[in-house]
């Protein structure tokens, strides 16, 4: 057979890298059935008993016999004249939770990096019993801010709810500290690559202390998720500590730079990237509880409903967009509820802010903060309240006097 007797060490380098560091691992199916064909056409395609366009047909003859057992994989060639069998599966979100990972989302805009994060860190805080502090940087697109809308229009169960209240909306490049709850996991989605991410700003303050806690994740128990265009350039230690990833659709330029960059064992799998449908992504990941090498499959991306609600009740997030120190989410959300229903005026809101959690904004960021994320904003009367002077509040027409124009 091929594997016992080699024409040149070429040839075995071949069949190295196409059979001997990957699995095809049972945590991406969920029946047997289809996982024990996999491993039986590939154990033929590896003895070249059959070739990739038979193996195919077997497979698809399965799918469409038995749609809903999970006959899904798509056999690709490998240099060296071999065919390999990449599964349809979900065992990545299996793998994420076996300890805090790390996980790249590489693909080109609009590619589905950011439903995809969110749908993962979803998934992540349901896995963790609904607990754990969401941290959230570069939110450029304000899925938070669309959450937010949601709960304010009523729109969000209960669930929802608590998840939109685990979340921090950060504008700076500062890591989460300490949680408020001792052994708290957070989960911390980097969507917009932020400088301190990148290859030319290592060894920045913010980049060190992001490696550190990457190093030390497993310990503060952290799931770290980053949203890449372009994976050479994250910096070396992010995107050397992350074992999982994920691949999504991408032009010709990304896939030659992530080819460059990528085992050769990866390459057939990489190259498969051009034949993904918008909602997928090639997965590539190690299961360590059962030996080296690396899982290989295609995800395909669930997201959750209230997705696409918040994202149609987003907008750009300027502050993100145009830089500014981040507040929690839950402090905006009470922010706009003393606004609203006490009739506060955004000078006490910001003093009562300043005094209960420590975050220090004026009264014309907590105004601007509260119409942004405020469906059903309404101003307040124009002029003085409760006796003070120049409180900063807006005028009808929700602009802020001349007067208090300067921070």
């Amino acid at each position: 057979m091929p594997q016992q007797a080699w024409a040149t060490e070429k040839d075995r380098e071949y069949f190295y890298n196409a059979y001997e560091t990957r699995k095809i691992w049972a945590g991406s199916f969920d029946h047997l059935g289809p996982y024990r064909l996999m491993q039986e056409i590939e154990y033929y395609l590896k003895n070249q008993m059959i070739n990739g366009v038979q193996a195919q047909e077997i497979i698809d003859a399965y799918n469409e016999k038995y749609p809903s057992m999970g006959y899904r994989a798509m056999v690709i060639q490998a240099p060296g004249g071999y065919s390999i069998v990449i599964p349809h599966g979900r065992g990545i979100e299996k793998a994420m939770m076996e300890k805090p990972q790390s996980i790249i989302i590489a693909g080109d805009t609009g590619s589905g990096k950011t439903v995809t994060s969110w749908t993962l860190v979803w998934k992540i805080w349901n896995a963790l019993g609904q607990r754990g502090e969401v941290h959230v940087y570069g939110d450029i697109d304000n899925i938070t801010g669309g959450l937010l809308r949601m709960s304010e229009m009523g729109k969000a169960n209960y669930e929802l709810s608590k998840f939109i209240s685990s979340i921090t909306a950060h504008t700076d490049d500062r890591t989460p500290g300490i949680p408020q709850e001792e052994n708290m996991p957070q989960i911390i989605l980097y969507n917009e690559m932020g400088k301190h991410q990148m290859s030319k700003k290592a060894m920045s303050t913010e980049n060190i202390e992001m490696n550190l806690r990457t190093f030390r994740q497993r310990h503060t128990l952290t799931w770290i998720i980053h949203n890449v265009i372009r994976e050479a350039s994250l910096e070396s230690v992010l995107r050397e500590t992350s074992q999982i990833n994920i691949f999504r659709p991408m032009s010709g330029k990304l896939l030659y730079s992530l080819r460059k960059n990528s085992p050769k064992s990866w390459l057939p799998a990489i190259d498969a990237i051009i034949n993904l449908s918008f909602r997928e992504g090639i997965c590539i990941y190690p299961v360590m509880r059962v030996g080296g090498g690396d899982v290989m499959e295609i995800y395909e991306t669930e997201a959750p409903s209230w997705y696409w609600q918040a994202k149609d009740l987003a907008e750009m997030n300027k502050r993100i967009a145009y830089g500014d120190e981040s507040v929690p989410m839950s402090v905006i959300k009470e922010a706009i509820a003393l606004y609203k229903f006490n009739e506060m005026s955004s000078r006490d809101i910001a003093s009562y802010v300043r005094e209960k959690y420590g975050y220090d904004k004026n009264g014309q960021w907590w105004l601007r903060t509260i119409k942004e994320y405020d469906p059903e904003f309404i101003p307040h009367k124009p002029g003085k309240k409760k006796g003070e002077k120049g409180d900063g509040e807006e005028t009808q027409d929700g602009n802020i006097p001349q007067g208090e124009q300067q921070e």
